[in-house]
């Protein structure tokens, strides 16, 4: 018989994220220094596969060192600082000092010019005479350039990278147990490789996004709004790690206002919504709410549907009518927002 009591063993950073929220990226940096910090040859290793021959002499590790535009800055408490490093590491060799910068990526890409104002401050006063490195680690692909400012060594790696390197180590040696939950967070959070088989799922799988896509230009033709194909989701960065992470239409709802709807493809049960260029003010008034999606990325103002089993049982006309309806519940919103200017 079954223990009804039995559960899905999570690993514990699984469990303390969610304590986390709106701070991924910085659980996340944390709880691997956390690591390398207590295993000084799991750092090492982690370096000299990304950049062979680099070899730190007593390095000591640290997180969110804040970084100003120059001297002076730091000073002047009132001022914003301009930026931090996720992770700095620092040799302690007088006769070759060495510098790592370790930039870490999972929800959002990096921003325009941010390499290149870490390669800067790595080229101030503070790091003279260091060997300077800067890696860029990324959970999704994202295309940057190595930044042309001063002497710094640039390497830009995946997230899944990283775990073959940890899993590699551990399998070399005795997995302790807080890399093994580590591994196991990684690959819970899809920054594996080893989840990433394609089975003859993908055959109908393909067919059946495709139809839902249909369904939704259907019911967004039926109601006159103009749906405008994109195979994935139009970004301001051509580089965007998110570009063709999604796929649906934008929809000009009552000629007044653009809406992006539709999925991810790694949360295929969501129908979302996405109000773009809505400031907080106007999100406040007719009551829409920044909504985080986990594993996607994805954090904006947006109305957001879960496909349930209902969904799809139901015919082909009645999931058409209820794609109509949450439209319709949409174009209610904008009339709304609309309303009050």
């Amino acid at each position: 018989m079954s223990n009804p009591f039995k559960q899905t063993q999570l690993s514990i950073f699984t469990r303390l994220e969610k304590y986390a929220h709106r701070q991924e990226e910085n659980f996340f940096t944390e709880a691997l220094v956390g690591i390398l910090k207590n295993d000084p040859k799991l750092l090492s290793h982690l370096l000299l596969n990304i950049f062979p021959k680099l070899v730190l002499e007593n390095p000591a590790i640290d997180t969110q060192k804040r970084v100003y535009e120059s001297p002076r800055r730091k000073a002047r408490q009132r001022e914003p600082q301009v930026d931090q490093f996720d992770i700095i590491i620092k040799s302690n060799s007088k006769m070759s000092p060495e510098v790592v910068i370790i930039e870490n990526k999972i929800g959002s890409p990096a921003h325009n010019g941010q390499l290149e104002k870490y390669s800067k401050s790595l080229n101030s006063k503070e790091y003279e005479g260091y060997n300077k490195f800067l890696i860029l680690v990324t959970k999704r692909w994202e295309m940057k350039l190595t930044p042309s400012v001063g002497e710094v060594h640039f390497k830009q790696i995946r997230w899944y990278e990283i775990y073959d390197l940890i899993k590699i180590y551990s399998s070399k040696l005795n997995n302790s147990d807080i890399r093994k939950e580590f591994l196991n967070f990684m690959k819970g959070k899809n920054m594996s490789m080893d989840s990433k088989k394609v089975s003859l799922d993908l055959i109908s799988g393909s067919k059946q996004v495709y139809n839902f896509i249909s369904q939704l230009e259907k019911a967004a033709g039926h109601m006159n709004l103009n749906p405008q194909k994109y195979r994935g989701k139009k970004t301001s960065d051509p580089a965007s790690s998110f570009e063709d992470k999604y796929i649906g239409y934008w929809l000009h709802i009552k000629q007044k206002k653009w809406i992006w709807c539709g999925m991810f493809f790694n949360a295929p049960r969501k129908l979302i919504f996405e109000f773009k260029d809505l400031s907080p003010k106007d999100a406040k008034n007719i009551h829409i709410k920044k909504i985080p999606i986990e594993d996607t990325g994805f954090y904006g103002f947006a109305m957001i549907y879960e496909l349930s089993t209902s969904y799809f049982k139901a015919t082909m006309d009645e999931q058409v009518n209820q794609l109509a309806e949450w439209i319709s519940d949409v174009e209610e919103k904008v009339e709304l927002l609309y309303a009050r200017k």
